[in-house]
């Protein structure tokens, strides 16, 4: 069984989608005194999508993993108690 990654997110997809539209439609078309800070600017922001959607899942999972512990926790307690 394969191993999923950050590349078989939907979201990742879809904002590699949005960075190869704006290098190839969208930024060759700026006007030449705005070409480099909103070039710049874009690029900068079709990337951060991706970096922003994995760290609202790995602070999921992070909850996860504390909920998980603690009940743990709370069964060892329980258990050395009786």
């Amino acid at each position: 069984m394969r191993k999923s990654s950050f590349e078989d997110l939907e979201c990742w997809k879809r904002a590699r989608e949005l960075k190869l539209l704006l290098k190839k439609e969208v930024l060759p078309r700026l006007p030449a005194d705005e070409k480099y800070r909103l070039d710049d600017q874009l690029i900068r922001a079709s990337r951060s999508v991706v970096s922003d959607e994995l760290m609202l899942e790995a602070r999921a999972l992070i909850d996860e993993c504390i909920r998980l512990l603690n009940g743990y926790r709370a069964y060892v307690l329980k258990r050395r108690d009786n």
